[in-house]
């Protein structure tokens, strides 16, 4: 037998008022003697609580027993307990929890999980009963794998109508070597999911989901690879479906050195429009040892879309970083990202309600069936323009319908992302980490524009084995609106006999506000099996709406 005690006392102040809070409670561990597949435990917890806004006593009168019954190809596992929370207004809740789980996994025979459980609770003349069944099993035979679960649960509480609900899954899935160095995987999912509440219409969702993949490298030189993805979820009266293929080579003319192209389709559902974009992309990628300690990575790709409705769009990427190991004891790493879409509104939709040439526009206009209403958004899709509807179109007097003077969206930006990182151990007692990195968007290309930046640093300090400091700060500059500013001051102490202390101070800055915080812990170690903690915050520190809390908590085994 085991038994572990626990009391801890917490006092918190602020401009609103001071709380006091007391919990504490012992929790007896019984596990008797049994063969050695068979084990069980009996644990019974007596917990309480007081504070300000009342008490509570959570008793466990029955306890909380479990049994778990193993062998190689099987387990059995059974819970069952009972508890009862008396509250501040003499409240009480009974809650009995029951559960029982079996796995069973033969050699050469599909894995068999199984589980059930109930909870039933009673305050004052409602109760509130939920019950919940799962079943899965999962079977691989060679390069086939299969799989199926079921599962349901119900609730019910008082007179309320009762709420039931279930999923079903099913996979299968294959993956094999077709040829020397070509290898096939595909695999098919399906689920349902439904919930209702007795005398409403059930909640029903479907989804299918299907993938291959196909990975070629016939030659050393050479690889080829292919996607084929396809989801489709059916609602009660929606669906919603999408659909990706790709097939790409690589060409590896040296070993550091890689060409790809890759062309594709995919299909979606924008603001319940089926879209479809194609896709090519060529890239090339690099990464080798210039000198011993020097590595540097290079990648560089273009890839042309094409959608019907919205034109076409062009994105560029490239990238470059190096590592550098100065010496021993200091290294630097730098990245340089630079990315151009030609047409931000190419992937959405949902900044406008219809798009096209201006031809259209007029049509959609006139057309009494489409029934336009003021503030309906169009965007011409060939000159980048937005429109809004002002006055609809009038069929009895045949009045064409007045639109907004054009807004031009911008049609093309640039985005360039610059990160050096500086590691360096002066001593063996001594770190220093330094972070630097901006992030700039702009019409134009421009590699020296800063735009939003963010400094990061630490300094760390072992004195001894048993103390050690640290300094840490961060801060932040935006393109717009104010800096933020934070930093960290931390010490950690451990005595004889395995006492600890920990202290730390931290002042943050952020939209012209200054919080400053104080915080510390001592954890003493009474006895073998006892421990004493203390720990205290002050934040506000030398503000009039300053707020604090300490806490004491002591523990014990026996």
């Amino acid at each position: 037998m085991n038994g572990n005690f626990s009391l801890e006392e917490t006092y918190a102040s602020g401009p609103e008022g001071s709380t006091n809070a007391l919990d504490g409670g012992v929790t007896f561990d019984i596990m008797p003697q049994t063969r050695k597949n068979l084990r069980s435990r009996f644990t019974l917890p007596l917990r309480f609580s007081i504070s300000d806004a009342g008490s509570s006593q959570r008793l466990t009168p029955a306890g909380v027993f479990a049994v778990d019954l193993g062998g190689e190809s099987y387990n059995v596992n059974l819970q069952y307990g009972r508890t009862v929370t008396v509250s501040s207004t003499a409240e009480l809740t009974d809650s009995t929890t029951s559960r029982a789980a079996f796995s069973l996994f033969l050699p050469d025979l599909p894995k068999l999980f199984a589980s059930y459980s109930n909870t039933e609770a009673t305050t004052g003349a409602t109760t509130t009963d939920t019950d919940s069944f799962s079943l899965f099993s999962d079977y691989r035979y060679q390069w086939l794998t299969v799989k199926g679960g079921y599962s349901a649960s119900g609730r019910s509480s008082g007179g309320t109508a009762p709420l039931h609900s279930s999923s079903l899954l099913f996979g299968i899935g294959a993956s094999h070597e077709v040829l020397p160095r070509t290898s096939l995987a595909a695999d098919y999912d399906f689920s349902r999911s439904s919930s209702d509440v007795t005398g409403a219409e059930a909640t029903v969702n479907l989804t299918h989901a299907f993938r291959i993949n196909m990975d070629s490298r016939p030659l050393p030189w050479l690889g080829f690879a292919g996607n084929v993805t396809s989801t489709v979820t059916d609602f009660n009266e929606a669906s919603s479906e999408q659909r990706f293929a790709d097939l790409s080579a690589t060409l590896y003319p040296y070993h550091s050195l890689r060409f790809y192209a890759t062309i594709g389709e995919r299909s979606f559902n924008d603001l319940d429009t089926p879209r479809k974009v194609s896709f090519t992309t060529v890239g090339a990628g690099y990464s080798d040892r210039l000198l011993e300690n020097v590595q540097l990575g290079a990648s560089l790709s273009r890839s042309m879309e094409k959608d019907v409705s919205q034109g076409e769009n062009q994105r560029d990427n490239l990238g470059v970083n190096l590592v550098a190991n100065l010496t021993p004891r200091i290294s630097v790493r730098g990245s340089l990202s630079v990315s151009r879409n030609g047409n931000e509104q190419f992937v959405s939709a949902k900044r406008f309600d219809a798009a096209g040439t201006i031809a259209e526009r007029d049509a959609l206009a006139a057309d009494t069936a489409a029934n336009l209403q003021p503030g309906f958004i169009f965007f011409d899709a060939v000159n980048g323009d937005l429109y809004t509807l002002l006055i609809p179109f009038d069929p009895l007097t045949s009045t064409a319908a007045v639109w907004s003077l054009p807004v031009h969206l911008v049609t093309e930006q640039f985005s360039v992302s610059k990160n050096i990182q500086v590691n360096m151990s002066p001593t063996d007692k001594v770190g220093l980490a330094l972070s630097y990195t901006s992030n700039a968007a702009s019409d134009n290309f421009d590699l020296a524009k800063v735009g939003s930046q963010s400094l990061n640093g630490s300094l760390t300090y072992a004195a001894t084995s048993r103390a050690s400091y640290s300094l840490s700060g961060t801060a932040g500059l935006p393109e717009a609106g104010s800096a933020t500013y934070s930093g960290t001051a931390t010490m950690a102490y451990r005595f004889i006999r395995r006492h600890q202390m920990n202290l730390g101070y931290s002042r943050q800055s952020a939209a012209g506000q200054t919080t400053d915080t104080a915080s510390g812990s001592l954890a003493l170690a009474l006895r073998k099996n006892a421990g004493l903690d203390l720990l205290f915050a002050v934040s506000q520190l030398f503000e009039q709406d300053q707020r604090y809390f300490i806490k004491a908590r002591f523990t014990t085994n026996f």
